[in-house]
């Protein structure tokens, strides 16, 4: 089932300039490896060098920060 996954602006000039998309995964990880998968530069983005996510993106699942 794809998940919506919208960015802000700053971040959409590295999907190419999509502000929305749809990606496929059954779990947040797995949404976020699709978008690194798809769009590379936001794999050094997302994770911290210890392989953590980076703890200065804000994640949000429908309307709620996680």
């Amino acid at each position: 089932m794809p998940i919506h996954v919208s960015l802000p602006a700053q971040l959409a000039e590295m999907a190419g300039g999509a502000e929305e998309m749809a990606l496929e995964g059954g779990t947040i990880g797995a949404v976020l490896e699709a978008l690194a998968h798809t769009h590379p530069p936001f794999r050094t983005l997302l994770w911290a060098r210890d392989g953590h996510l980076n703890p200065v993106i804000v994640y949000f699942v429908n309307g709620q920060q996680i």
